[in-house]
């Protein structure tokens, strides 16, 4: 089985675009200041890029219904991981 360059492509942009989701979740939920916040951050992140993907690039719909559920895994679970960060960073200011 061979592998084409649009395989090979789509497995470039999939690892760009959950790089980029995992960091602007997790700083979201950093801003938001605690774990239950940076969770409802995540979601409220992932449906802004959803209906932006949706209006923008309506040509991606496809492709986001494809990786929809890892999408929505990793806003959500970086979300809550940046809330706790920042939860353990004001609780624990000399802990590293």
């Amino acid at each position: 089985m061979d592998i084409l360059p649009e395989d090979i492509r789509m497995v470039g942009i999939f690892s760009y675009l959950s790089g980029l989701l995992f960091i602007s979740s997790f700083i979201a939920g950093y801003i938001a200041g605690n774990p239950k916040f940076g969770l409802k951050s995540g979601i409220i992140f992932f449906i802004v890029f959803l209906i932006l993907v949706i209006v923008l690039y309506s040509m991606l719909t496809g492709y986001l219904i494809f990786i929809f559920p890892f999408a929505v895994i990793l806003c959500v679970a970086s979300g809550y991981y940046g809330g706790l960060t920042r939860d353990r960073r004001k609780l624990y200011p000399l802990v590293r």
